[in-house]
């Protein structure tokens, strides 16, 4: 009695087990019916002498662990049948003639042939039979997804530290090469699985090696492209740190930090529990608004330093009102008590607000050229104050 109908693919061997190939992804070679009595029973075989016929051998050499003999076999095929291929001929009795034609089996011929390259440790060139030769050529083919399945596996190895060969030795680095293709594999099947874990491999490249600002950017993309994507919490996560990263401290321009606390609010509202399990919750929040609040006081006092007065009290009202709660709210009420700067009433504070606000952008240590200005006054700078 038949049971069911089976396409049997074995697993693929050393590396290219990394990336299985998918049912029905590459041409059938042989199929099996389940017999109550004799197991599995082979029904079909391909017609020897056919495309089909030719990559089924050409597949079991492979998975037999024989790659080289698997790829001779393939890369013949391919060498006499595809139109674009440096040799498309053959020897017959009326002399060296073409007998290709654009054959519906070349995007499994390359897909095999690539295969066949992974497997002998020859990633580069299988990369280019993937991308070239399927992806470009054949992007309505079956095989096209398990194509990019096989760039993704490949860059995500450069990008892991592996290098591409040189004479023979792995010397030189793919990390660029690996990032273009996997933003073409977000061009090409945008809106996919695939393609978020492409965008996800890239902000985590970038993030990895300290490239934080297009770890930030590679983030605002994926959540502007995938506002439902599986991987939100993942690449606002990212951006997070990679915001924390970019603060260098008190003395230097704080946006980023302001960045991080918008982020962390949204994580907050959207993913809780992910939130506090990341250690990107309330305790998070409340040291960035203590290092905020560090530059506002840094702010003060090189306002101090300049002897503008209006400005340093500006700084300094703002900082208590805005983080009320810091540790540096503490040293700036203190300051202002010292000088006679008690807080005024509400009313009173909205009037003069705009005659102290400064005029000039709050300087840190991006936008000045360091000891520029005059000795700060020393009666407007007593060592009690910032």
């Amino acid at each position: 009695m038949v049971r069911s109908l089976f396409t049997l693919i074995p697993a693929l061997p050393g590396a290219l087990a990394l990336w299985c190939i998918p049912a029905g992804a590459l041409a059938q070679s042989v199929e099996y019916n389940l017999d109550d009595n004799e197991g599995w029973v082979e029904v079909a075989r391909p017609e020897p002498g056919t495309p089909e016929a030719v990559i089924a051998e050409a597949r079991s050499i492979l998975v037999d662990g024989s790659p080289g003999r698997a790829y001779a076999i393939i890369d013949k095929w391919i060498r006499e049948n595809d139109p674009k291929s440096e040799n498309p001929r053959v020897k017959t009795d009326r002399g060296i003639e073409y007998v290709g034609g654009d054959s519906p089996w070349l995007p499994n011929a390359y897909l095999l042939r690539g295969d066949c390259l992974l497997a002998m440790d020859r990633e580069w060139h299988a990369l280019a039979d993937y991308e070239i030769n399927i992806a470009e050529r054949f992007p309505e083919s079956e095989v096209f997804p398990v194509a990019l399945e096989r760039q993704f596996g490949i860059a995500k190895l450069y990008l892991g530290g592996l290098r591409r060969r040189l004479l023979g030795f792995r010397l030189e680095s793919a990390a660029d090469d690996a990032i273009e293709a996997l933003l073409r594999i977000q061009e090409r099947m945008p809106q996919s699985e695939l393609a978020e874990r492409a965008a996800i491999e890239v902000m985590d490249y970038y993030y990895r090696t300290g490239q934080l600002q297009l770890a930030t950017t590679m983030s605002d993309i994926y959540l502007a492209n995938y506002p439902r994507g599986q991987r939100r919490v993942e690449a606002l996560t990212l951006a997070i740190r990679a915001n924390i990263a970019l603060y260098r401290g008190p003395t230097y321009d704080g946006a980023s930090l302001l960045d991080a606390r918008e982020q962390i609010k949204r994580l907050l509202l959207l993913y809780p529990i992910a939130a506090e399990k990341e250690g990107l919750g309330r305790a998070q929040l409340v040291a960035i608004d203590e290092a905020s609040a560090d530059q506002l006081l840094d702010t003060a006092r090189w306002y101090f330093q300049r002897g503008d007065a209006p400005s340093a009290r500006y700084t300094l009202k703002r900082l208590v009102r805005e983080y009320p709660g810091s540790q540096a709210a503490g040293v700036a009420l203190r300051t202002m008590e010292q000088r006679g700067w008690a807080t005024p009433l509400p009313e009173q504070e909205a009037s003069t607000e705009a005659q102290e606000a400064p005029q000039e952008a709050a300087p840190n240590a991006d936008n000045q050229d360091g000891d520029a200005t005059d000795p700060p006054d020393q009666t407007d700078t007593p060592g009690a104050t910032p």
